[in-house]
């Protein structure tokens, strides 16, 4: 029996979502009982992994469902709602009420876009399109959100198939080129505005309770190709460390963010290339990860038009001083 270590978000997420996310939301407390003494990791040998495999024989596997995010949208700023920016396909903005209603259909049934990290769940109809983009400051007026630490992600679960332990010692992403500015004008939708089933009187919706216990956060910025980041690993206190016991899964979550430096703007995008770096038995390796090569974006204020549907057309929205309650741009 496997012994699998849930301290991530993608934990989080699953324990807090159990329901039909889109605008029902209720928040539940999860957490597995703590010792005084030695921490001892939560098990959980029903949870499955994830679809993707990455094997390296003898040694190691790496489940994973897709390679790096970069969602737009967060809810109360923790949790994201759609894998990646949802914006309007073309610059048309009538639509008839079959495309309308597809629209409200991909919103309904977006909780497995995050939830079971499954894309092939819910078709996106073909007037929208998911287009990475990470905030790099809030936009309240449209409810948009992030924590400081919170970008560009993905959930990795790390599998040790060998007869000894293995210390995870440190994950980074390498610079494939180097970085470049986003110029992507993203024409964000008002999913508030949609035909929604069991929509209730507050949107977005909001949580309670719960928190990222364990990830690596990676604060990219302008530089040349091949420039590697650490990760910055944040710990939980009680969690079980990085020691991989034979037949145990690791789950870590990837968090990017964008600096801005006094030659370059923080909304860039990069090319980067996930590595991993191991000890097995006082034998130092490291393992790239070229499945999970991926382009993460990030965007500014200026980059950003939110619509939302008045009848069977959408109407570009006009910033307001405050945060406005029925508008919710992801």
């Amino acid at each position: 029996m496997h012994t699998y270590y849930r301290f991530s978000a993608t934990s989080m997420k699953r324990a807090l979502f159990g329901f039909f996310i889109v605008f029902l939301l209720f928040g539940c407390g999860s957490g597995g009982s703590k010792t005084s003494a030695t921490p001892s990791p939560k098990r959980d040998s029903s949870a499955p992994l994830m679809g993707k495999v990455i094997t390296i024989p003898d040694l190691l596997q790496v489940h994973y469902n897709r390679s790096i995010d970069c969602p737009l949208a967060y809810v109360d700023g923790m949790v994201r709602f759609t894998p990646n920016a949802l914006v309007l396909n073309s610059t048309r903005l009538t639509y008839d009420s079959g495309e309308i209603q597809q629209m409200a259909a991909y919103v309904n049934g977006v909780e497995h876009h995050f939830l079971y990290d499954d894309p092939g769940s819910v078709q996106v109809p073909n007037t929208m399109q998911l287009v990475p983009g990470s905030l790099t400051a809030d936009i309240k007026q449209w409810s948009l959100e992030r924590r400081q630490d919170q970008g560009c992600n993905g959930t990795i679960e790390i599998t040790n198939i060998t007869k000894a332990p293995i210390q995870l010692s440190g994950i980074s992403a390498q610079l494939n080129t180097a970085p470049h500015q986003n110029s992507y004008s993203y024409r964000l939708i008002n999913v508030c505005s949609l035909p929604i089933e069991d929509k209730p009187t507050q949107c977005p919706p909001h949580l309670r309770g719960g928190g990222i216990e364990y990830n690596y956060d990676f604060h990219l910025a302008m530089a040349n190709a091949n420039m590697v980041f650490e990760g910055q690993r944040q710990e939980d206190p009680q969690g079980p460390g990085t020691t991989i016991r034979p037949g145990d899964v690791l789950t870590a979550d990837l968090n990017f963010t964008s600096s801005k430096t006094s030659k370059s703007p923080d909304n860039l995008v990069y090319d980067i290339l996930p590595i991993l770096k191991i000890d097995v038995s006082g034998e130092q390796r490291t393992i790239t990860l070229p499945q999970l090569r991926s382009t993460v974006s990030f965007v500014d204020a200026s980059q950003l038009a939110c619509y939302s549907l008045q009848g069977n057309r959408f109407v570009q929205l006009q910033p307001i001083a405050k945060q406005n309650d029925h508008v919710w741009c992801i």
